[in-house]
């Protein structure tokens, strides 16, 4: 809103005298204000527009065109006026002396097509104003106009608040400089609480200078603003060493006026956490500006003074928060919850920097966020990843995975935060695939050697995985034929492959073959509710959203309660059910895996499997995998088929090697694939044992005795060959039965 901006000179009249008093008290000075008369003062501020500019015109025609609607007229003056970027400020001190502009422009962005003129007009106003405001020359001016009369304190005053934090160097530079005269010094004690909210910032780093007066008055002005957030700041004062005592009776005074008696009980650790958590969240009363791009970030620089560093709104509470929660740390090193926050907030800035951006408050060769976090110990990086479960933010919960599984053993992964949490197994059920599959190869990679609660969701996971490149599936259970045609029809348009039947036991048994869907359609019969139960006992669709064409209240209650579940009209049409699933996906908040990257996850999942296979890991169940990998054979991506088939190779199971042997004798594979299936066949052979059928092993022979292949295919199926290990009787009977054939 531009509303607090537009009127810095119509406000109302302010009691100036008793600023005056409060500060020469303060000071130890007398007052001594000039008369009305002392000084020429101008009433325009510096750089006003003057009268008849081309600026002057285009805004007197652009704000007539809106109040008489005329739309061509406020397009035209608007456009001409956005030509002009250079007059930004000119603009904004046309607008200051507009009466209602603001109620003005909100009638102007109802007319017809006018929208996006105004939004140019407002930003070039704001440009204007950041100009106008932040000029060094206007404020050293201002700063010199206070002394001179009642009424020229007043303008300058009025002037210095527009300024707002960018006057406050030159204010504290003032403070601490010895020609300042004592009339100047007591004006600026009675300006600053003025400035307000916007001031608190620079004034809390200024609390650090090294000189007793300018503390004193800093600390007294920040009691005045009453601002909570100066509280840790002023805390910290009253308990630094050597301090005057007279200066701790002003902060500890300006600390209970700004916080209560609460904060004088508190450790200043705890106060500094809770501030760096309210920067984190973005709270609105430390929350920047969302009109301006960027902010400003403020520094006590030993010997220079105040200085800021201006950084993008996006990352300033960022910022603000690892501070703070350095701060705590400095107050109390083994105050561990501030370390977890500092690396979620350092996390994070990354997170929400801008493509193309940088952060000028991180010195060149400074250590990435990912150095802190590979860094940092196991029980901090599932703080952070349960905060960032807990907060929804996905990205930041990939980082702190990635970082887990490069540095935490298998018992960090699994060990309970504060509070009972297990984050890592938490995630295993998030919304955010990506965060899921990662969470499962982290809990994969660390090949934990004892089971834990939620264990069997890492196998669900990666099956999930595993099928990211073979498109998305649906399950369909109606008894009722026409509804089920209906629902099949609707998630087949949907693209998605559709397993369905009127009995629910055996469809959930055909899932389990494949293991796992990513979306379940629920007819009127049989009855939803049981089967709703049903779909959710299968670890495989625990979490999948789930579209019910029934209205039962039973439904509707079990739906309340489990959160992915959309209710349609038993009678609902196609497009209804279109509808309600699109709603589904998106409200269970089921992303799908980006274009080019399925098959990365197919083949990350296939390599985890194929670890714990080859450790023989007593934790995870990986047979399960074997119909989703054995899916994947004949997949046309090679990387992704030969990748499923060493896993398969790794995992044994009569399906795993019938699988094999089937990708091996399939005669429109490529000669070189083939050779190198029956590779891993003969190494699985002799690792679990012969589980092929009689009809698999007669292929293999056959393979051997056929002179018309190509000799290297044969040596490998030979190989396979001598791995079945199969008795004299045997090979001799399918040796001469191989020959009979010929």
């Amino acid at each position: 809103m531009l509303t607090n901006r537009f009127d810095p000179y119509g406000r109302a009249s302010r009691t100036v005298a008793a600023f005056l008093l409060g500060a020469a008290a303060l000071l130890g000075v007398s007052v001594t204000a000039g008369g009305q008369g002392q000084g020429e003062v101008s009433t325009v501020p510096a750089g006003a527009a003057g009268e008849g500019t081309k600026m002057a015109t285009l805004w007197e025609d652009f704000i007539h065109g809106i109040k008489v609607a005329r739309e061509e007229l406020v397009k035209s003056n608007g456009e001409a006026i956005l030509a002009q970027p250079s007059a930004a400020r000119e603009l904004y001190l046309l607008s200051v002396r507009t009466p209602d502009v603001e109620a003005v422009l909100a009638r102007g962005e109802k007319l017809q097509d006018m929208a996006t003129v105004i939004a140019g007009v407002r930003q070039l106003i704001e440009q204007g104003y950041q100009a106008e405001r932040s000029d060094p020359a206007q404020i050293a001016n201002s700063i010199d106009m206070l002394p001179k009369s009642l009424r020229a304190y007043e303008i300058a005053a009025s002037r210095l608040e527009r300024s707002g934090e960018y006057a406050m160097p030159q204010l504290i530079s003032r403070l601490s400089d010895p020609r300042t005269s004592a009339s100047l010094l007591e004006r600026i004690v009675a300006v600053l609480p003025r400035l307000g909210k916007e001031a608190v910032r620079p004034l809390c780093e200024a609390l650090q200078s090294p000189d007793p007066r300018v503390v004193e008055i800093v600390a007294n002005a920040l009691g005045q603003i009453r601002y909570p957030d100066a509280g840790p700041y002023l805390k910290s004062l009253i308990e630094r060493p050597g301090i005057l005592d007279r200066t701790r009776q002003v902060a500890t005074a300006a600390l209970m006026a700004c916080t209560g008696r609460e904060a004088m009980d508190k450790p200043t650790a705890s106060l500094f956490y809770e501030e760096a958590e309210k920067y984190y969240y973005q709270r609105a009363s430390v929350a920047p500006d969302p009109h301006q791009p960027t902010a400003n970030v403020w520094y006590w620089r030993e010997g220079l003074g105040l200085d800021f560093k201006t950084v993008r709104r996006e990352i300033f509470c960022d910022i603000y928060a690892m501070r703070l929660a350095a701060a705590a740390l400095k107050h109390d090193g083994r105050f561990h919850p501030a370390v977890s926050l500092w690396l979620a907030a350092k996390l994070k800035k990354e997170v929400d920097l801008p493509p193309g951006s940088s952060d000028p408050t991180e010195e060149a060769g400074r250590p990435t966020a990912r150095f802190y976090a590979l860094a940092g110990s196991a029980k901090y990086l599932q703080d952070v990843l349960q905060r960032a479960l807990t907060d929804g933010n996905g990205e930041l919960a990939i980082r702190a995975i990635e970082a887990l599984s490069r540095t935490a053993g298998a018992a960090s992964l699994v060990e309970p935060v504060s509070g009972g949490a297990t984050p890592l197994v938490v995630a295993l059920s998030n919304s955010d695939r990506q965060v899921r599959f990662l969470a499962a190869l982290a809990m994969a990679s660390a090949l934990p050697q004892k089971r834990f609660a939620g264990d069997e969701m890492v196998i669900t996971v990666l099956n999930e995985a595993l099928r990211a490149s073979a498109g998305k599936r649906a399950i369909v259970i109606a008894a009722d034929q026409a509804q089920r045609n209906l629902l099949k029809d609707a998630a087949r348009n949907a693209g998605y492959e559709v397993i369905d039947g009127p009995d629910t036991d055996k469809v959930l048994a055909a899932v389990r073959e494949t293991q796992g869907a990513d979306l379940v359609l629920l007819g009127k019969t049989p009855p939803a509710p049981d089967t709703l139960r049903a779909v959710r006992a299968e670890a495989s669709l625990t979490t999948v959203p789930v579209v019910a064409a029934s209205t039962s209240p039973e439904l509707q209650a079990l739906a309340k309660s489990d959160g992915r579940v959309t209710i349609t009209d038993e009678s609902a049409s196609a497009g209804t059910v279109s509808a309600a699933m699109a709603e589904a996906v998106k409200s269970a908040g089921v992303a799908p895996v980006a274009a080019g990257e399925s098959a990365a996850w197919t083949i990350r999942a296939a390599e985890a499997v194929r670890l714990l296979g080859m450790t023989s890991n007593p934790v995870f169940d990986i047979s399960r995998t074997a119909g989703p990998l054995a899916a994947l054979l004949g997949d046309k991506n090679t990387e992704v088929s030969m990748a499923a088939a060493r896993a398969l190779a790794a995992i044994g199971g009569a399906r795993a090697q019938q699988a094999l042997v089937a990708a091996a004798m399939d005669g429109k594979s490529q000669e070189r694939i083939r050779i190198d299936i029956l590779g891993l066949l003969s190494g699985s052979l002799r690792r679990f044992g012969n589980q092929l059928t009689d009809a698999q092993s007669q292929s293999v022979v056959e393979l051997v005795v056929d002179a018309k292949q190509a000799q290297p295919l044969r040596d490998a199926a030979a190989e396979a060959m001598g791995a079945m290990n199969l008795p004299s009787e045997k090979i001799k009977s399918l040796i001469l039965e191989s020959v009979r054939t010929d």
